[in-house]
């Protein structure tokens, strides 16, 4: 710890990555120890820190640089200047506590901005599937090619919402499709099977019996 004739007002670079570090990755409980170790090194620190607000600076880069990096526009979380804020505070133990609410509060937005673009995605992604699960060759390549995602994050979203992967939700669309053809329609069966997306009538069928435990002939005579 420097003593106060050697302590530098400034940030190292060193304790700017830590930081950093835990803002960006840490859990709320790490992000409070962390201001509250800050705080209590406050008696280390001569009244001329607050005087050339070296130190106030370097915190203030850092919360707007963690803001700017998640795409979070800095007057959504504080409509007043910053640094006007900062200045405000009487010593140093109160612009920690201010820090840490700021940086607990960018979490949050970032979290709901999160989950609505996450929301987003999953219904243009159902919708997607609605709309051309006719089509033989729609896969999850050209859904991600669509969406503009990539395959992981695609089945991600596919697990988080309905528990179930791409794969088997496109199923469960061209299944209970069939099946609404079978029941309220005489097409024939290759026919049946071209409408829900699948150029191979035995592949067809053979899905459909493990779907529903029926061959689609006597799903058709049983309803």
């Amino acid at each position: 710890i420097k003593s106060k004739e050697t302590f530098d007002s400034k940030l190292s670079h060193q304790e700017i990555e830590s930081i950093q570090s835990i803002i960006k990755f840490g859990s709320e409980e790490s992000i409070h120890l962390l201001f509250k170790q800050l705080s209590q090194k406050e008696v280390q620190i001569t009244e001329k820190l607050m005087n050339n607000q070296n130190h106030i600076i370097s915190l203030a880069h850092i919360v707007l640089d963690y803001a700017s990096s998640l795409n979070i526009n800095f007057e959504e979380v504080e409509p007043l200047p910053l640094m006007d804020q900062l200045k405000a505070f009487r010593n140093l133990s109160e612009v920690y506590q201010y820090i840490e609410n700021i940086v607990l509060n960018i979490k949050k937005i970032y979290h709901s901005h999160t989950q609505s673009s996450s929301n987003d995605l999953f219904k243009e992604a159902i919708s997607y599937l609605e709309n051309n699960f006719q089509n033989p060759l729609l896969g999850m390549e050209s859904a991600c090619e669509k969406l503009g995602i990539s395959v992981s994050y695609l089945n991600n979203l596919f697990n988080k919402h309905l528990d179930t992967s791409f794969n088997k939700e496109l199923i469960k669309i061209r299944m209970e499709k069939a099946k609404e053809l079978l029941r309220f329609t005489n097409k024939k069966i290759y026919e049946v099977a071209e409408e829900v997306g699948y150029s191979d009538v035995y592949y067809f069928s053979f899905s459909f019996k493990k779907y529903t435990l029926k061959s689609p002939k006597e799903f058709r005579s049983e309803t």
